[in-house]
Order: structure tokens, then C-alpha cells, then sequence
């Protein structure tokens, strides 16, 4: 396996640790409890125990796919966190229904056969913080209601058939990750570039061709990947990330030369061009990327790297210059 592959590998398993290492009790010691919590116990097995029958699952228990936490003051415990994945037997539309849960903050529908579009019900889900309905069938937009959702932390919709991503994802200023890896989309909005905290963006495996000016306001953003879509140019707000750690770009439709804007990319660890059809010489002003480690340029037409590139850490002799 190359290394630059080993270290993005290795990136993604460290931001998994840090984005999914809290226990139940941790998410559930930051519910502040309320007076009137709107929820009951019983009212919200009910409802799950309908869904589940519904679904298809009547194997499943409510007890070991919920979590029930204290959210009244008065010790109330109702549904908080739902973890219901890999579980191909479930099939059907998300159900309109979960938007009944007030007082859940995790959703995980990851890796099941939900079909069908998202319900905008899910907006009504106001104190949800983490929205995981990866690998799924589900097809159309996402829906503007998600824009309500405005403590979500994390939206991963990756492989599913979406086909577009709403201006009200804007008002979802608390969000730190956002993956929307192998669909359909064809633009972003430009109210993207509100997502102040944004540290990982995959819109990889899309059908992308530019992306807007925005994304430059994305000041805190580590990762991006941009893989596999249909960019003929690298955008020109991709360099004013200045805190980039991980750029992929590979398998598009990039041609010509590098910018020599790619010297403001300073906290950059890992770069994947590869599969494009750039050319040329790689920028000298590369050598001033001290962090870089692995860069990738298979596959062009003819890119390679100068001969005073040599002294870096990601230098290999065949990137050189003929």
C-alpha cells in the first residue's frame, strides 16, 4: 500500500477515534435536564417498537439499539441516542415518525436498506447532534428542514443517491463534519462557506465540476477530499485553507500546471493529484511545505518535480524531472 494511502488511512482512523470515542454516558452527562421535556419513557419505546415492527426487524430490541437518558428534572428518562446499523433486513422509507423523538441527540441509520427520500420531519429532531444515514438507498435532495437541526456536530450521508444539498445547510453553524462521499451531487451552495467550525469535508465521488468561492470562509478546515469528481481546474478557494492537513484531488479532470498558490498551504501533510492529467514541473515554492510528507502524482501527463525539489521529506526519485 503507498504511503500516502497509509496516512490518509491513518488520519481517518484518528479522526474516528476522536469523533466517535464518547461513551453514552459522556453524550448523555451533556443533556442538561428540563422541566417539561415533552417525551416519556414509555411513550418513545412505544413509538420505536412500532417503527421497528414496521421496518422489518422484529428480532430487534429497543433496549439494545436506544439509549435512554434523564432529560426532566424531575428524573423523566426518554430516548436519546439510536444506534441501528448494518442490518441489511430493514428495508423501507426513514420513517416520518422519528421526528417524534424531541429529545434525541444521536441518530446512527448507517449501512441498512433504508430507500426513498429523507423525511424533512428529521428537522423537527432540534437537539440532535450527530446524523449518520450512510450507506442506504436513499435518493432526491436533503431536505432544507435539516437546516433546523442547528446543534448538529456531524451529518454523514456518504453513499447513498442524493442529488443536492440545500442553502439551509448554512444555518448549521455548529457542524464539524460533513460527509457527503458517493452520491450524486452535481453543486454545493455557496452558504456552505457559513460552516465557521468545519474541520472535514468529503464531497468525493460526487459529480462536481467547480466549487463556490465560499469555501475559502472555511478557515478551520483540515481535510477535503474532492476525489473522483469532474474538476477540470483546481479551484481557486482550495488555497486559502491555510489549516489543509489532508488535500485529495485525484481522479478528476485537472489539467495543466500546479499554482504556485499551493505554497500557501503550509500545514499540508498529505496531497493526492494523482490520476489527473497535470503537467509540467511541480512549483519550486513546494519546498517551503515543511509538514508535507506524502504526495502522490501518478498517473498525469508528464507532471514531475525539479531537481532542487530533491531536499524534501516527499521527494522520490521517480517524480524527478527528466
Amino acid at each position: 500500500m503507498p504511503s500516502f494511502y497509509r496516512s490518509v488511512i491513518l488520519f481517518f482512523l484518528l479522526c474516528l477515534v476522536a469523533a466517535c470515542g464518547q461513551t453514552d454516558q459522556d453524550r448523555n452527562a451533556q443533556i442538561e435536564p428540563v422541566d417539561n421535556p415533552g417525551c416519556s419513557a414509555d411513550g418513545d419505546r412505544a413509538l420505536l417498537e412500532t417503527l421497528l415492527a414496521q421496518w422489518g426487524g422484529p428480532d430487534l430490541m429497543v433496549d439494545d439499539i436506544a439509549t435512554f437518558g434523564v432529560v426532566g428534572t424531575d428524573g423523566t428518562r426518554c430516548i436519546t441516542e439510536i444506534v441501528l446499523t448494518q442490518s441489511e433486513q430493514l428495508t423501507g422509507p426513514i420513517l416520518a415518525e422519528l421526528g417524534q423523538l424531541a429529545q434525541l441527540r444521536v441518530l446512527d441509520l448507517r449501512f441498512n436498506g433504508f430507500g426513498g427520500a429523507i423525511p424533512p420531519e428529521l428537522g423537527r429532531l432540534t437537539k440532535l447532534r450527530y446524523l449518520d444515514l450512510s450507506g442506504n438507498r436513499l435518493t432526491g435532495p436533503v431536505p432544507s428542514n435539516l437546516g433546523q437541526l442547528t446543534q448538529l456536530e456531524e451529518l454523514h450521508l456518504a453513499f447513498n443517491e442524493l442529488n443536492s444539498l440545500p442553502p439551509e445547510v448554512g444555518q448549521l453553524t455548529q457542524m464539524t463534519r460533513l460527509d457527503l462521499e458517493g452520491n450524486n451531487v452535481t453543486d454545493v451552495p455557496p452558504e456552505l462557506g457559513d460552516l465557521a467550525q468545519l474541520e472535514m469535508l468529503d464531497l468525493s465521488w460526487n459529480e462536481l465540476t467547480d466549487l463556490p468561492p465560499e469555501v475559502a470562509q472555511l478557515t478551520q478546515l483540515k481535510e477535503l477530499s474532492l476525489q473522483g469528481n469532474y474538476l477540470t481546474d483546481l479551484p481557486p478557494p482550495v488555497w486559502q485553507l491555510s489549516q489543509l492537513v489532508v488535500l485529495n484531488v485525484s481522479e478528476n479532470a485537472l489539467s495543466g500546471s500546479v499554482p504556485p498558490e499551493v505554497e500557501q498551504l503550509t500545514q499540508l501533510e498529505a496531497l493526492d493529484l494523482g490520476y489527473n492529467d497535470l503537467e509540467g514541473e511541480l512549483p519550486t515554492t513546494m519546498r517551503d511545505l515543511v509538514k508535507l510528507r506524502d504526495l502522490s502524482l501518478v498517473n498525469n501527463n508528464g507532471l514531475c518535480a525539479p531537481a532542487n525539489l530533491s531536499v524534501t521529506d516527499w521527494f522520490d526519485e521517480s517524480m524527478a524531472c527528466e
